[in-house]
């Protein structure tokens, strides 16, 4: 009686191949459950080596695989682990330094607000204080003799400048630079010449 011709697919050859690269002819037969001849054929016509690798080229081999896979791991590692949590801390620093740079900023406003109410304050104090001394300087001013003086030659006194304005006026200013009087009665205001 004659044997049957046995049939293998495409897939069952190509997984047979795989094993034999990984475990030698005999034992990719026997995992896959195709005769040793048949796989052995397969292989020869693929160019794959009939015999199961020396260990010391397999352990080369391995070593090799093993420190691509460490390195392969390491990037992976690098871009999944590493480089994100780098970017947090870069992006953390960037939030603390923000923090601190509004904290500064606060306290500059605060002691801006300090110094501005500070002078405000004096400011008031001198104002009180020489609502307080007009009375007695005007009292002083009308007792005294005074004079203005032009650097380019002429004076005028009180008595003359108060002649040169309208009566009534509130305010005189004496500008001998400008060789002019500008007084303030009421809403309106003027000027005249010294000279």
């Amino acid at each position: 009686m004659a044997k049957e011709k046995v049939t293998y697919t495409e897939e069952q050859k190509a997984e047979a191949l795989a094993r034999v690269e990984e475990l030698g002819i005999r034992k990719a037969a026997k995992e896959v459950n195709i005769p040793c001849p048949t796989v052995s054929k397969w292989a020869a016509e693929a160019g794959i080596q009939k015999t199961k690798k020396k260990a010391s080229d397999q352990i080369a081999v391995s070593e090799t695989e093993v420190k691509k896979a460490v390195s392969q791991a390491g990037q992976k590692l690098k871009e999944t682990v590493v480089e994100p949590v780098e970017t947090m801390i870069e992006d953390m620093k960037e939030t603390v330094d923000k923090a601190k740079l509004a904290d500064e900023m606060a306290k500059g406003r605060k002691q801006a607000e300090k110094e501005r109410k500070k002078e405000e304050r004096q400011e008031e104090k001198e104002a009180r204080k020489d609502a307080l001394l007009k009375p007695v300087q005007k009292a002083k001013a009308a007792k005294m003799n005074i004079v203005f003086q032009s650097p380019m030659g002429g004076a005028i006194t009180p008595e003359e400048v108060a002649k040169k304005v309208p009566k009534g006026c509130t305010d005189v200013y004496v500008r001998i630079d400008e060789n002019k009087i500008y007084w303030v009665k009421k809403e309106e205001t003027g000027s005249v010449d010294i000279w």
